[in-house]
């Protein structure tokens, strides 16, 4: 009995393999091409999106010195006053300083985002909850 089981799972499973679409490799895909149907976009769509090429200088993007936690919509300092160093891991340099929270900055930031929650979010349609 174990072993017809086991023979209609392989059986099964055989099917099942046998099925399954061969899916187009990444490096297939790219500017130019059309997505693969699987990614619901429509038949003979172009890929709908292109890359930037990722920043190498850091004069590209400007830092803040220091970042607070962003808590309500707004950026605060954290309770406990403390802060540390973020470091550059390329060139092993600091980069910025950053609030360190504590369980009352998470008791704190969990609260506002409840408030909010029942005032607003959760009345509102998740379209408009999206933009």
């Amino acid at each position: 009995m174990a072993r017809e089981t086991l023979k209609t799972r392989s059986t099964v499973l055989t099917k099942r393999i046998d099925s399954v679409t061969v899916r187009t490799k990444s490096s297939e895909v790219g500017r130019g091409t059309s997505a693969p149907s699987s990614w619901g976009l429509g038949d003979g769509q172009a890929i709908p999106w292109e890359y930037a090429p990722a920043p190498e200088a850091r004069d590209i993007v400007q830092l803040q010195s220091r970042y607070g936690l962003f808590v309500g919509g707004k950026e605060i300092a954290p309770r406990s006053g403390e802060w540390f160093t973020t470091i550059d891991p390329a060139t092993e340099e600091p980069l910025a300083d950053v609030a360190r929270a504590n369980h009352e900055d998470v008791d704190h930031a969990v609260g506002v985002a409840r408030r909010a929650y029942r005032r607003t979010w959760r009345t509102m349609p998740g379209r408009e909850r999206a933009k």
